[in-house]
């Protein structure tokens, strides 16, 4: 009897457990307004609060690329999560070891990373329609505490859609 209540209770913990995970969005190419990725292997995804929008893209004139989500899990504030292309040319992959492409994270403006240190990782926009505003794409990069160098974030696994 007490071996089946032992099983019984770790199946329900599991359940339980495997329930509770958060998961990447879809890689949708629809102006979803969608934002996830791993970061140091845990799953996190964009999602608004009462002041923040989950999720942003810009291309201003010179066609600088901006692609922000505000990033949580299980419903908590965790990074603010930046991408930047100094030169939007179109669908492509954009590597982050070029000076004036950036990937970054930041916890509520206390600790920044960057991939300026660590020049690794890339930018893949996979989708870009200006007429319907929308842009898809990929990303991974390794971020670098830029005050404690021996700190750093792996980021991958990274999917965006927005609508612009």
């Amino acid at each position: 009897m007490k071996r089946i209540f032992s099983i019984t209770l770790l199946c329900s913990l599991l359940l339980l457990v495997g329930c509770n995970k958060e998961k990447l969005t879809k890689a949708t190419q629809t102006g979803a307004n969608t934002m996830s990725c791993k970061i140091n292997g845990v799953v996190h995804v964009a999602q608004s609060s009462w002041d923040d929008p989950a999720v942003y893209a810009s291309v201003e004139m010179d066609y600088t690329l901006r692609v922000g989500g505000r990033m949580t899990i299980n419903n908590k504030f965790t990074y603010n999560v930046n991408l930047y292309i100094s030169k939007l040319t179109g669908v492509g992959t954009y590597y982050l070891d070029e000076v004036d492409n950036n990937g970054s994270l930041s916890t509520n403006g206390i600790t920044e990373y960057s991939s300026k240190i660590s020049r690794k990782g890339n930018i893949s926009v996979t989708y870009l329609n200006y007429e319907k505003g929308v842009i898809s794409g990929k990303f991974e990069f390794v971020a670098i505490n830029e005050d404690n160098p021996s700190d750093s974030l792996s980021v991958t696994d990274g999917r965006f859609d927005i609508k612009m």
